[in-house]
This record gives structure tokens, sequence and C-alpha cells, in this order.
């Protein structure tokens, strides 16, 4: 993706992205998605990056995962010229052949995938609501990333973050770990249903592309770092989120009260109604962080994932996938 991997404990943490690939089909419409799992081997002091990807246009977010993580684990622990690692590395290869060679699964069917050790993989489909698969993308998206940012920000800066985004603000996200970053984009772009993001979306930026820091359209990025002369843009906010921190954009704070222009309606209302649902949420995940505010629960609504169209919000009412394409 063009930005430094954070690299996992050598052997023991897989780090997962998920990236959004606009401008695909015969009119530039279509998007896909690409799913990445990332991790670091270690043979004789030697570190080994061991990294598996799929695109694809269905956001099977669980299944990806599980099928990539099991290529990672039929993969050479050393990936060295022995015959007991080209063994393993065409285990890794069959896994994922054996994937690619599956049928897309109806809404509501399960799929199996049989691995090389003998395990299968199953999943199931959500089935679609009226008979179709409504919002279907974004809901399998939402799924994987709203919970990772949910545990990240606080209730106050996840709303912060949103009314900014219903205004059209840029949307920066700085954090050194693609997984964080391609969470916290595509989990902010989820909370926006029926509407959707119809700017620029990327999730991690390639530091040979920050010139788009520069853009004077609506946008919504993730960084692993901030350019040495960076200056933030008057329409820019900023979202510090290993530090759990927002800086407004210098208009927002060089008026008192201005920064009410990007507040949603009756705010503590709705942090209220949110917060015992946030603080149940966050007391059951493993990674998550104590916060002194709540966030929405995983139920929130959510738009489809964007594309790089740079128009304003639309209703998103006839967005269903259509399941006659090919994966």
């Amino acid at each position: 993706a063009g930005a430094a991997v954070r690299r996992a404990e050598a052997g023991r943490e897989t780090v997962e992205a998920i990236f959004v690939l606009s401008g695909g089909g015969e009119d530039g419409s279509r998007v896909q998605y690409g799913f990445c799992a990332h991790t670091v081997r270690v043979h004789n002091r030697v570190e080994a990056d061991c990294c598996y990807c799929l695109i694809t246009q269905y956001p099977f977010a669980s299944l990806h995962f599980s099928a990539l993580e099991a290529a990672i684990e039929a993969d050479a622990p050393w990936r060295g010229a022995s015959k007991a690692a080209a063994k393993r590395r065409k285990g890794a290869d069959e896994t994922m052949r054996r994937y690619a060679a599956l049928a897309v699964p109806a809404p509501g069917d399960a799929v199996r995938l049989p691995l090389v050790d003998g395990a299968c993989v199953e999943w199931r489909r959500p089935a679609a609501v009226d008979g179709r698969p409504r919002y279907e993308s974004t809901a399998l998206v939402r799924e994987w990333a709203l919970p990772k940012l949910l545990r990240a920000l606080s209730l106050e800066n996840v709303l912060l973050v949103l009314g900014a985004a219903l205004v059209e603000l840029q949307i920066v996200f700085v954090s050194p770990q693609l997984r964080t970053l391609s969470a916290c984009a595509l989990g902010l772009v989820s909370l926006l249903r029926p509407l959707r993001w119809a700017g620029p979306l990327v999730s991690a930026l390639p530091a040979k592309m920050y010139e788009y820091l520069e853009s004077p359209v609506p946008l919504v990025l993730g960084v692993v770092s901030l350019p040495l002369d960076f200056a933030q843009g008057d329409d820019m906010i900023l979202v510090f989120v290993d530090e759990d921190r927002v800086r407004l954009p210098p208009k927002l704070l060089a008026r008192p009260g201005a920064h009410l222009s990007i507040q949603l309606p009756q705010l503590s209302q709705l942090a209220h109604d949110l917060s015992q649902d946030y603080r149940a949420f966050t007391a059951d995940a493993p990674d998550a962080r104590q916060h002194n505010h709540a966030a929405p629960p995983l139920a929130a609504p959510a738009p489809t994932p964007a594309s790089d169209d740079t128009s304003h919000f639309c209703s998103d009412d006839d967005d269903d996938d259509d399941d006659t394409r090919g994966p």
C-alpha cells in the first residue's frame, strides 16, 4: 500500500488491513477491496516478512482473513531454498488456489474452504433483507472496522469526527498502524448511512502521494505520519488515533463558538443515549481502551464504502449489490 507496516511480534501476531480500490468496471463505478494479512517470521535471528493479499468486490472480511491467515500458517517459517520450505510454500499457494476456485455463496448460503492440513473454514453469508442483499457491503465492512474505531476513540471524538464528515470537512487519521488507519476510515464512513461518503477515501496514503493533503476537496485519508513541513488546512480535521486526540481546523479555533458548526444536533442527549451501549461493548472487547465517554453501538446506520468521486453526499437507496458479477 506504499505505507510502512508496523511489524508484529515475530510469529505471534497477524496484522490485517483493508483497502478500498475505486474506479473499476467499464464505467469506473465499481468498488473493490484489497484484503491483506501480514506477519513476521524469525529464523536464526533473521526476520522474514510474510504477507498475503487478495482483491475482491465482495467484502466478506471474516472469511477473507480466515483464508489469508490459513495461507500464512501453511507458509514456511522461513522462506528459504530448502525442500521443506518449498513444500510449505506450495501448501500456502494451494490454500489460495482452493479459495479462488470457490463459488461466491448466495445470500443465506454457506461456503466451506478445505485447508491443506485437513481442517476446514466455514462461513455463512448473511441473508438478504427483503430478498435482496441491500446495504450488504457496508454491513460486512462495518462488522470488521467499526469495533476497532470505537475501541480507539472516545464517544466525544467519534461524534466530533462524524459531525465533521457530515459538513464535508477533510478528515485525516494519523497512526503508524495500517490496521488502525483502514478501520478508522472505513468505520467512519459506515456511520453515515443512509448517506454515503462520495469524496476520495484512502485508508493508507502512500508517502509519495502526500500532496493529496493539500487537496481542496472533502476527503477521508489515513497517514502513518505527517510530513515535516505539514501545515493543517482551514478545512482539515486531524485525528491522532493512538492518542485519542482530535485537532480542529484553524478557522474553527480562531473564532469563539465556531466549533459548534460541526456539532451534531442534540449532541448531549445523543451521547447520553449511546453511553451504556458503548460501555458494555468496550468492557467485553479484549483490546478495549478505557474512555471517559461512550461511542455509538454496533447497530448504528452505515453507508457504502466510498469511491473516488468528488461529488457531494447523495441518497443511497438504490445502492444494492449486484450478485450477477463475478468475485
